[in-house]
């Protein structure tokens, strides 16, 4: 049932009365200009109102515009006849998924309220989606809290009653939280009336032939006939713009305002902002900018409040009505199968790839040179990962440097490997560094490493998020009657429990993708402190195996220890005889309470390691790099061993005799290294370049073949 809209502007039908308006007297007179009144229902101002129906086309084509986009367990699903993707791209057999979404949003947006009718055709699952007017239906109550049925009523007056599970109801907030949303309309009543009312007296005022609403008179008054030959001559179009000859001295007397007097421009423009405020579509877009200029900057910025105020919100309204009324496993009994959720992707977007651009050229600029990877990069901005190791590459261009005066290479930036830089002259350095230079060192590399920490433990926590998502998927799986609190019994039937968590490839590829990163942003600082003009290489066969081999070392370590937690954690709930959903909190917790005890060990000992690793292999492509020496963190915390092992100088292609153990950098484990020697290690190691050696003619030289290659 349509609201009556308070269209009522003091104009009422006078056009053509026998007798003069009371306030003129005995005045004979013909009145102009007068209007019926005109009231309309909510989805007529729609129709009537031109700022309204462009507000609300333009959010219909944008959000039916944007992909809505379904995943099952985590995974993004295709289209397939059935499922909840293909229903919404489908629609019904008259209305496309397109056509259906621009329902919802409109049938919102001059409602209050969306509803979707769920037609099953007679099978268990639903075939088609229909969107129903939403000011013919209304929601019915048994408690006055929830509705339990819906009330449709048909254009003959008879009703069609809808149970509640039957129909996706969408609506906007209302003030009172009852069952009917607010109509954006009712709010815009007022201005709509103004805007409606100044199109009609624009057309009533050219339809009578371009005057201001008045009256037609004289002194003596005028016989029936002139008055009729006045209506003819006067009150018509057609005789707009010609020139009349008015009989026995008649005048016109003007009642009204001209359009320059009631501003109407300025009025139209203002009606016009006040609906596009109570629609959040910035008026620039709808092509008002009074006092403005359509510039840019102030372009991109309307567009960026369009999707953030406006078409975000509103998007996220409507899938999380689907994600809780139609998708949510508690819901239904496996039709569909488990694990659904949709949301509209913003990804391909104009305004959110404008905006993500400028969010990319902000880092670059902070950083003032290329240290992240690409996926590094949309990391940082919260975009998914592109696969392909080539995007976890760090890319350094190499920059051109000019030469001395007198054709040496440039002088390498103050770091600790020029700090270190031994005389070609007389035996081996062995003894350990100075103070000043060992602390700096210290300093240095420790805030290296704490922001290599944030890029590992970001993996870490992705490792824990991704295997105890398909813990729980299995767990769900393994229900038969697919009911989440299926009871104990059926959970011990189906679970085996030896095998709820178990190594995949993904984890391992998952983990060495932050691992390589660290290992690449530490190699690439380690470059650069040598002032060397060269380019990583991270393909190197050796750097490959090392990352494959400390992968696997890191998902079997923490399967083994995860899997037996979760063995007994599940065999003492299905004891208790706990319900699938309790399972899977027990699950839940398991994994919470093993990242906030293990994380930090993982997360230390695994960057300590790349980063050596990562450092260690740039030294070896520098081709300036003869020697290392092992750098302990100096402090109470280092373990004995080595303490002892701190100044140790050995040849780069040698090993560090540490604790009994042998050992390329700190951290390293491929030469048999126990645990006690690597685990939660903070040690370092630092680069030694000897005056005089033939490799120093690298230092700031790129070579022809190198950069042909390049």
């Amino acid at each position: 049932m349509g609201m009556r809209h308070l269209l009522d502007f003091a104009l009422s039908a006078a056009a053509g009365e026998s007798g003069p308006p009371p306030y003129l007297g005995a005045t004979p007179s013909i009145m102009v200009n007068r209007l019926d009144d005109e009231r309309i229902s909510l989805p007529r101002a729609f129709e009537l109102v031109p700022t309204v129906y462009s507000c609300v086309s333009r959010i219909q084509d944008s959000i039916a515009g944007t992909p809505l986009l379904f995943s099952q367990n985590e995974k993004e699903a295709e289209p397939r006849k059935g499922n909840p993707a293909w229903l919404f791209s489908y629609g019904n057999a008259f209305d496309t998924g397109n056509d259906l979404m621009g329902q919802i949003v409109g049938s919102l947006l001059i409602n209050g309220n969306g509803y979707v009718f769920l037609d099953y055709l007679g099978t268990k699952v639903p075939q088609e989606l229909r969107c129903l007017p939403g000011n013919i239906v209304l929601p019915k109550s048994s408690d006055g809290l929830v509705p339990d049925r819906y009330v449709v009523t048909l254009a003959d007056g008879k009703e069609w009653v809808i149970p509640a599970w039957q129909i996706l109801h969408f609506r906007m907030y209302a003030p009172d939280n009852g069952m009917l949303g607010l109509s954006p309309l009712q709010v815009a009543m007022l201005v709509t009336r103004v805007s409606r009312n100044a199109d009609r007296w624009i057309d009533n005022f050219y339809s009578s032939g371009g005057l201001v609403s008045g009256y037609f008179t004289n002194e003596d008054g005028l016989t029936q006939a002139e008055r009729e030959k006045v209506q003819e001559t006067m009150l018509a179009q057609r005789r707009a713009g010609k020139p009349v000859v008015l009989p026995r001295n008649i005048k016109y007397e003007r009642t009204g305002l001209t359009q320059e007097e009631m501003q109407f421009l300025e009025t139209s423009n203002w009606t016009n902002a006040q609906i596009c405020m109570i629609y959040k579509v910035p008026p620039w877009i709808m092509g008002i900018k009074e006092g403005g200029s359509l510039s840019d900057a102030g372009a991109k910025v309307d567009l960026s409040l369009y999707l953030h105020l406006c078409r975000k919100p509103l998007g996220s309204k409507i899938a999380s009505v689907i994600n809780a009324r139609l998708l949510d496993d508690r819901l239904h009994q496996g039709e569909f199968g488990f694990g659904w959720k949709c949301a509209f992707d913003y990804d391909r977007d104009p305004t959110q790839i404008a905006e993500f651009l400028e969010k990319a050229k902000g880092v670059k600029e902070a950083c003032d040179r290329a240290v992240l990877a690409p996926n590094e990069g949309r990391d940082i901005l919260e975009r998914e990962p592109l696969d392909g190791e080539e995007h976890d590459e760090l890319y350094e261009k190499p920059v051109a440097q000019p030469m001395g005066p007198t054709g040496d290479s440039p002088k390498p930036r103050k770091a600790i490997s020029a700090a270190m830089t031994a005389k070609p002259e007389g035996p081996a350095p062995t003894s350990k560094t100075t103070a000043a230079v060992t602390v700096e060192l210290r300093a240095t590399r420790d805030a290296r490493v704490s922001t290599q920490e944030k890029v590992m433990r970001a993996g870490v926590r992705k490792l824990y998020e991704a295997r105890m998502k398909r813990v729980v998927a299995k767990l769900r799986r393994a229900a038969t009657d697919h009911d989440v609190h299926a009871s104990a019994s059926v959970m011990r039937a189906a679970i085996d429990t030896d095998h709820l968590l178990e190594a995949t490839t993904g984890d391992r590829t998952l983990i060495r993708k932050f691992m390589r990163r660290v290992l690449a942003g530490a190699a690439i600082q380690e470059i650069q402190d040598l002032g060397l003009r060269i380019t990583f290489n991270l393909q190197h066969s050796e750097t490959a195996k090392w990352l494959d081999d400390r992968a696997e070392l890191v998902i079997t370590g923490t399967t083994h220890s995860l899997s037996m937690v979760i063995r007994d954690s599940i065999n003492e709930g299905m004891s208790a005889h706990e319900t699938s959903a309790e399972l899977i909190a027990r699950v839940r917790e398991v994994f919470g309470e093993h990242y906030a005890n293990q994380a930090n060990k993982i997360v230390r000992t695994e960057t300590v390691s790349a980063y050596n690793k990562g450092a260690r292999e740039a030294w070896r492509q520098s081709g300036v790099v003869q020697r290392k020496q092992w750098v302990t963190a100096g402090d109470e915390l280092v373990r004995p061993g080595h303490v002892d092992a701190d100044g140790q100088v050995v040849d780069l292609d040698d090993l560090f005799l540490v604790d009994g153990e042998l050992l390329d950098v700190p951290g390293d484990h491929t030469h048999g290294a126990s645990g006690g020697n690597t685990i939660n290690c903070r040690c370092t190691a630092a680069p030694i370049v000897e005056r005089g050696s033939n490799n120093e003619a690298r230092r700031g030289t790129l070579l022809l073949d190198e950069l042909l290659a390049q």
